[in-house]
């Protein structure tokens, strides 16, 4: 994902929490792609002073994105680059980290979505912003499944097909919310993503 309209306020949100936390910013991202985003916040952060252990998730990691850790100039010796293949509900049920940002862009459908969502209360924190992206675009109501794609039929790691009433991003955010006040939901250039 690459978060268009997002990264400077994410960059700039790491850089305020930072002088609250006193440690290195701790996120996770979940759908890599082609790492768009990992190239933006490195660049980002270090330009800002802001120290960071970057976790990302995909079901199939690109090989030019499994060699950033190396090859990218970091600021501080304390920087970490961890890019993982896994599937994100397997990482998330074993996962006892604590994020301060969370993107969310897997799989574009209800029943991930909705999982991925019940996990936030164990891995973030009161400050931690949440950034999901496919809010209001074509997936808002309707499912795509990584494992019907293209090059990924034979995938292992991707979540099968589920028949679920309700479909779509927009779905899973929202009753999310509904069952979860303490969360507000709030957008910074119209349209998507939506942070929480």
């Amino acid at each position: 994902m690459a978060y268009h309209g997002y990264i400077g306020f994410i960059s700039n949100y790491c850089s305020r929490i930072k002088e609250k936390l006193n440690r290195n910013i701790k996120i996770l991202e979940i759908g890599v792609d082609t790492g768009i985003t990992l190239f933006a916040l490195n660049n980002n952060l270090n330009l800002l002073s802001v120290p960071f252990e970057y976790t990302g998730i995909d079901i199939k990691v690109q090989n030019h994105v499994k060699v950033l850790d190396y090859t990218f100039m970091q600021r501080f010796e304390t920087n970490k680059i961890r890019v993982i293949e896994e599937n994100s509900l397997k990482y998330l049920n074993t996962c006892d980290e604590k994020f301060d940002i969370i993107m969310i862009d897997g799989d574009h459908n209800y029943k991930t979505v909705r999982e991925e969502l019940s996990h936030l209360q164990k891995i973030s924190h009161e400050n931690t912003l949440v950034v999901c992206d496919d809010y209001a675009g074509r997936w808002s109501e309707r499912d795509l499944y990584y494992a019907d794609r293209e090059g990924y039929e034979n995938n292992k790691k991707a979540t099968k097909y589920h028949d679920t009433e309700k479909k779509g991003v927009k779905n899973a955010i929202d009753d999310f919310l509904l069952e979860n006040k303490n969360y507000e939901m709030f957008t910074i250039v119209q349209g998507e993503p939506v942070c929480l």
